[in-house]
């Protein structure tokens, strides 16, 4: 479900969570359980759920994004992708003591987790993210 995150999606993601707990936490919270699993969805105070139909990654998130109608609601990277906070904009000169010797001579606009203060800026890896988000915006269109 990083791929969720990556798309600005507010997620919870336990992959050691037990059944007992999955259930409880989607009732409290008011949450979508997304599973695999058609016996987890059948438990009376799973309000919300859907039964994963694919095994790749790629093909759950359009699953999902269709499902729940979240096409319109995409903000890419607005989240962290570790914890699921907020990004908000930062300094570099309040950051600088997090960035490596080269990230802070190339790098100008960072981004930084209110909840674990995970740095982000549009490193190396962005292009590859952004790819991932045009390919997952490419599938969304074509199965519309």
């Amino acid at each position: 479900m990083r791929d969720l995150r990556l798309l600005g999606i507010d997620v919870v993601y336990d992959r050691d969570g037990e059944d007992r707990q999955l259930v409880e936490a989607a009732s409290r919270l008011n949450r979508a359980l997304l599973t695999r699993d058609r016996h987890l969805l059948m438990h009376a105070a799973v309000r919300h759920g859907h039964y994963l139909r694919s095994q790749n990654p790629l093909e759950q998130t359009v699953e999902v994004l269709h499902r729940f109608d979240l096409a319109p609601v995409l903000t890419p990277f607005s989240r962290c992708l570790l914890c699921n906070a907020p990004l908000e904009r930062a300094e570099k000169q309040k950051i600088i003591g997090q960035l490596e010797p080269l990230t802070r001579i190339y790098y100008d606009q960072f981004r930084r987790c209110a909840g674990c203060s995970q740095v982000y800026w549009s490193g190396s890896h962005f292009e590859k993210l952004q790819k991932r988000i045009e390919a997952i915006r490419n599938r969304l269109q074509t199965q519309a």
